[in-house]
Order: C-alpha cells, then structure tokens, then sequence
C-alpha cells in the first residue's frame, strides 16, 4: 500500500525520532494544542472547529490505506492503536504538527476476531449489527471476513476513545460528533474504494461491517445509490442497502454522512460535496453532476 503515492507519507515512518509518538502523546495537550494552532493558520478557523477539522483529517490519514486494503486487496490488517506505530509526517526535517500517520503492525489475527466476537454483549448495539448484515450473507467465508473487518475497526476504539475524550477536555468539543467523524472515514472510505474497484456492493458491505465494529459510539451507516444518473427511490434504494442483489456494478454509491469536517466556518473553504449541512435538494443535485462527470 505504501507504494501508493497518496498512502505513502501515512503510512511510512520518517527516520525523524522526533516524528514518532504514541497515544499519550496524541492525547497530550501540548501534541493537541500544537494541531489545533496549526489547523487555526492553515484554515483561518476557530480553536473548536479547528480541533473537529483536525480530528476529521487524522482520522481520514490514519484508516484510509488500511481500508483501501481491505476492499481492494482482500488484506485486514489490525487496526489496534497500541500495537501499531502512530507518527508525525515529515515536514522539512521537523514533525509536522497537523498531518499523522499510522503504520498497522499487522494482519489482524483470528484470535484477535475470536477474542472479539465471543466478547459481544447480548443485544450490544455490535452484536445487533452484526446480525443483521449475517443476515444478508450466505457463504462463511464472506461471512469470517465482515467480521474481520469489525474486528479491525473495534481494535481502533480504545486509542481512540482516549483521543476524543482529550480533545473533548481541552477543547469542550463533545465526543458524540468526534465518534461520527471516525466512523465516517471508515464508510466513506470503503464505499469510495468499491466505486473505484467496480465493486460497489463489496464497498457498502465493508462498510456496514467497519460501522458494526464501532456501533457503541456511532449511528447506524445510511446510503445513497446513484444509477443511470438518477437517484433510487426508497423502494429502490431499502433493498439494495440490504446487499441482497440490488447493487450493481456500474451503480455509484455515496455515503451519507453522520458529522461534519467544519471547514465551511474557515473563509477559504464552502462546504464538502457531501456534506450534510446542506440543504437535502442541494446536496443531491451536487452529487449527481458529480457522478454524471466521473
């Protein structure tokens, strides 16, 4: 993955000591204070926007490879913060305040998937979750890789939560939002890979699963599916959200997103594509010249 130019600074390592970290620096608030100015420079932004703009952007840095390995190549590594390496990238010679990087440590294991799967709580929000997409499949084998990939993304939380909650403290930013910005990279990402792969069903599939593995702290994935240039109607669009057969190939899948990057408050920048701030008749003629341009 690292010879993608895109992935290759978050998920290379400098040589740079200095560049290295682990999650109790990511949560120190001199590490936090030092993002958030810079964020504040780039964007022209307030501290409490600039510290959700800053989530947005680790976030989206730190799972991207990892899922663009998941849908693409078949490959799920573990996404556990602990075990693998957290970093600054490069800038100039000095650790770039702003842009991070993680580099998993590995495949996740089928302990690992063991481990978490026999540790669901009855009726947990996980465990329904993951029922209801068990539901929609029918070979074990693509069955053991949906749970892999929860798996994966609930290794994530415990860094995680440890993040949001300093975030939170040192910048009265609630964590219910910083929750859906995570879970958004996860699902946008995965649908965005499976667009671009041809295989729009492998992406909305992936993405329930990544969801599932954080269903304690995010609401439940929504999508739009965008064919011969029209959006489905909710007929249309119920069943084949229920990846039974009613994606295709050539349908355009878009993830309706749960939180908001805030850079729309900066004065260089309006608002993403699909942002969800925006008017609902706004945002879907936006998304579908985008689609008709592809």
């Amino acid at each position: 993955m690292a010879e993608y130019p895109r992935f290759q600074p978050t998920l290379t390592p400098p040589d740079n000591p200095a560049c290295h970290g682990d999650i109790a620096h990511f949560c120190h608030p001199d590490t936090l204070g030092a993002a958030i100015t810079s964020a504040v420079e780039k964007y022209d932004i307030e501290p409490k926007h600039a510290a959700q703009l800053w989530w947005f952007s680790w976030c989206n840095s730190t799972v991207s490879a990892s899922v663009t390995a998941m849908v693409e190549f078949y490959k799920i590594p573990s996404l556990d913060l602990e075990q693998g390496q957290i970093f600054h990238v490069e800038e100039s010679g000095h650790p770039d305040p702003y842009w991070c990087g993680f580099l998993p440590a590995d495949l996740i294991s089928a302990q690992q998937v063991e481990t978490f799967l026999t540790g669901l709580q009855p009726n947990s929000p996980t465990q329904q979750a993951l029922a209801e997409l068990s539901a929609t499949i029918d070979d074990p084998d693509d069955l053991a890789e949906l749970h892999a990939c929860a798996a994966s993304a609930h290794a994530m939380t415990a860094g995680a939560s440890r993040i949001i909650a300093a975030i939170g403290a040192s910048f009265e930013v609630k964590p219910a939002p910083l929750w859906a910005v995570l879970g958004d990279a996860f699902v946008t990402h995965a649908v965005a890979v499976g667009n671009d792969s041809f295989d729009p069903a492998r992406g909305v599939a992936i993405a329930r699963a990544l969801n599932a593995g954080l269903a304690e702290h995010v609401p439940s994935p929504r999508f739009d599916i965008i064919r011969d240039g029209h959006l489905l109607d909710r007929g249309e669009h119920d069943k084949a959200r229920a990846g039974d057969c009613g994606i295709d190939d050539d349908d355009h899948v878009v993830a309706k997103r749960s939180s908001c990057c805030m850079i729309y408050h900066s004065p260089r920048a309006g608002k993403c594509l699909s942002c969800p701030k925006q008017l609902p008749q706004d945002r879907e003629e936006k998304l579908l010249n985008y689609v008709a341009s592809l």
